[in-house]
């Protein structure tokens, strides 16, 4: 599972009627939940700086792996932690509290999700050209 915060600007093209259009930007930190098998936790990692949606380096943190839905959420609640070194418009950096405010429900998806990814997967039979 993979969590991106991306900026989202809103577009008024055409007349006063015009439905507004949003705009969503590449990716600016991404945070990788990945694992090898359910419960592993042994890829999770973090991309904390972007460049055009381009992943930097990755950065590791023991307490992503020990509780990878504690993480999201402590940093959901101080975003200025995931802003850090950012180069955004300053509205991002305004709009950050709404993050904050948000954190609750992000987490919550964040907690289901790995639930879901961590159930076992079905038992799979595979026919004689080895297809599933």
């Amino acid at each position: 599972m993979r969590v991106e915060l991306r900026e989202m600007r809103q577009v008024h093209a055409g007349s006063i009627y015009a439905s507004l259009r949003w705009d969503l930007a590449p990716a600016f930190c991404r945070i990788d939940l990945l694992e090898s098998r359910p419960g592993a936790a042994d890829r999770m990692h973090w991309h904390p700086g972007m460049v055009d949606g381009e992943p930097g380096a990755r950065s590791t943190d023991a307490d992503l792996t020990v509780d990878p839905v504690a993480w999201v959420e402590a940093r959901l609640h101080a975003p200025e932690i995931l802003l850090r070194g950012v180069e955004l418009d300053p509205q991002v950096h305004a709009d950050a509290a709404g993050l904050s405010e948000e954190a609750d429900t992000i987490t919550g998806w964040v907690a289901r999700g790995l639930e879901r990814m961590r159930r076992p997967w079905p038992e799979v039979t595979y026919d004689a050209r080895g297809l599933a």
